[in-house]
């Protein structure tokens, strides 16, 4: 449930280097914790996507190499308040927060679960299109566990059949 360490590796280096240019501005790096840079800059990211040229640009005039199927996947760089719902044996279940519509995830070193310490928990991260895979950009904030009945409402929509391989499939049919 985790893509292959290679593709792991250049997706966290070059988004690190880009969020962390980001970043850069009014930031002293040395007294902040790294975690909550990257987190920082990658919501301002959301708000804003064309920080990703601004920040692209200034890496370059710092001879600075980026993969561009990374810069790519950033461009669907998708940031809610998901659903981590469950696992199956191939990917993570994330729902959108609308409940239209769910993805399956993978992670990028951990499996998603070892990550929060459950399943039906509401956690603040990203979600990407990178590698041929909907991947969880690793950073997250976890605000608590859903509740059951909750949980298990939404995995009743889900039935195993849909959830067919790395696209986005919808629960009700509908967007």
């Amino acid at each position: 449930m985790i893509i292959d360490p290679l593709s792991a590796s250049k997706f966290i280096a070059v988004y690190k280097a880009l969020l962390l240019e980001i970043d850069r501005p009014g930031h002293d790096g040395r007294k902040s914790n790294l975690i909550k840079r990257l987190v920082a800059a990658r919501s301002r990211l959301s708000s804003d996507p064309s920080l990703i040229e601004q920040a692209l640009a200034a890496l370059k005039s710092k001879s600075v190499a980026v993969d561009p199927e990374v810069v790519g996947s950033l461009r669907s760089l998708e940031v809610e308040n998901w659903v981590f719902l469950r696992d199956t044996k191939v990917h993570s279940l994330f729902v959108h927060p609308s409940e239209h519509r769910a993805y399956a995830v993978l992670g990028l070193n951990d499996r998603i679960r070892d990550i929060v310490g459950g399943v039906g928990v509401v956690i603040e991260t990203g979600l990407v299109q990178y590698a041929g895979r909907f991947v969880c950009d690793g950073l997250g904030i976890a605000y608590c566990l859903a509740w059951k009945k909750l949980s298990n409402q939404l995995q009743s929509r889900v039935s195993g059949d849909q959830v067919g391989g790395p696209v986005l499939f919808e629960i009700w049919g509908r967007k």
